[in-house]
C-alpha cells in the first residue's frame, strides 16, 4: 500500500450544501493513518484521530478506520466507500457518521484530493510511529509532519488532547510549525521534528537508516519498538517498517509473510535500482505494520 498524503476539499451532510470549514491533512503509511483537521476560523482542533486503515472491499473501494486516539472521543470504527471524482487526483467518499452538531448518524459526502509528497529528495522516507503507551502518534511523509497526543484519562476525548503540524521550509532550512493547538501542558511533551533535526542539517534521522528487527528506538525522548519487515540495500536508501511491542506475537501463516520485489535496469554504464516491499496483512493477526517507504521506488509514490 503506497504512502498517502491527502487533504479534504469539502464535506456535505446530506441533504445540505457542501462546505470546507477545515484545513485537513492526512498521512497514511501502510495500513496506518494520522489525521488532523484544523478549524479555519480559529485554529482549533475540529477533529484529530489516528489508527488503522483497513480495506474491506475493492469494488467499490470501501475502508474501515479504527480510532486508537480520537479528539472527539469516538472509539468505534467508521466505514466509507470511495468513487473517482472528475479530477484524477480526487475521490468522493460516502458513508454515515455522527454529526458533530447533533450527535445523530447522518449520511455524508466528502471530496478528497491526493497531494504530491514534497522535498522527498531530502526526506525520502515515510513513516508512522506509535508510542509504547498507545497515546501518541507521529507521522512524516516528505516535508510534512503530524503529531497527535491523546487525552489525560485515556486515548480518546478532548481533555488533554493536543496536536501539531509542521512543514519543511527549504529557504530557512528548518521545520516550521503550521498549527499547534490543544492542551498547552501536553503540547510541551509533543515531539517536534525541528528539535530532532536541528543537529543533522535537516537530514533523515539515524533510526530510519539504521534500525533492525527488535530494536528499541529512542527518538523524541521516548521509546518505540522497531521491527524489520524487509531490508533492501538500495542506491537511494532502504525500506523498513516499525511494529509496536506485543506481549505474545502470533505466528504468521504463509499467506501473511512479507513479499518483496526488486527491479534493476542498466543504462549509460550505471545501474538504477527500483525496489519496494509490501505486506500482505491477514486481518486475523493484529500485527501492526508501520512501513517506511522510499521515494525512488515510483510505485510507492503513485
Amino acid at each position: 500500500m503506497s504512502p498517502r498524503l491527502s487533504t479534504r476539499l469539502s464535506i456535505r451532510w446530506v441533504p445540505g450544501e457542501a462546505s470546507e470549514p477545515t484545513d485537513t491533512l492526512i498521512i497514511g503509511v501502510g495500513g496506518w493513518y494520522v489525521d488532523l483537521r484544523i478549524t479555519k476560523l480559529d485554529g482549533s482542533i475540529d477533529w484529530a484521530m489516528a489508527g488503522e486503515r483497513l480495506i474491506l472491499s475493492q469494488e467499490p473501494l470501501t475502508c474501515k478506520w479504527t480510532h486508537w486516539i480520537d479528539s472527539r472521543g469516538y472509539t468505534e470504527p467508521d466505514v466509507g466507500s470511495f468513487k473517482p471524482a472528475s479530477q484524477s487526483t480526487d475521490s468522493i467518499e460516502t458513508g454515515s457518521m455522527l454529526h458533530p452538531e447533533n450527535n445523530i448518524m447522518t449520511p455524508y459526502e466528502e471530496v478528497w484530493r491526493t497531494l504530491p509528497a514534497t522535498f522527498t529528495d531530502r526526506f525520502p522516507s515515510a513513516w508512522i510511529l506509535r508510542s509504547v503507551d498507545g497515546k501518541t502518534f507521529l507521522g512524516q511523509l516528505g516535508g510534512d509532519f503530524l503529531a497527535l497526543k491523546g487525552g489525560n484519562e485515556g486515548p480518546a476525548g478532548m481533555t488533554g488532547f493536543c496536536a501539531r503540524r509542521e512543514a519543511w521550509d527549504d529557504a530557512k532550512g528548518d521545520w516550521i510549525t503550521k498549527y499547534e493547538t490543544g492542551d498547552e501542558q501536553n503540547l510541551q511533551h509533543l515531539p517536534r521534528l525541528a528539535q530532532e533535526t536541528q543537529n543533522r542539517a535537516g537530514k533523515e534521522m539515524e533510526w530510519v537508516m539504521g534500525s533492525k528487527e527488535g530494536d528499541t528506538v529512542d527518538v523524541f525522548g521516548a521509546q518505540y519498538i522497531a521491527g524489520l519487515i524487509e531490508y533492501a540495500s538500495l542506491r537511494y536508501g532502504r525500506i523498513l517498517a516499525l511494529i509496536p511491542k506485543v506481549a505474545h506475537p502470533p505466528s504468521l501463516p504463509p499467506d501473511s509473510v512479507t513479499h518483496a520485489f526488486t527491479r534493476a535496469t542498466s543504462g549509460g554504464g550505471k545501474k538504477n535500482h527500483s525496489s519496494a516491499s509490501y505486506i500482505r496483512r491477514d486481518s486475523r493477526f493484529p500485527i501492526s505494520l508501520f512501513h517506511v517507504a522510499l521515494r525512488n521506488s515510483p510505485a510507492l509514490w503513485e
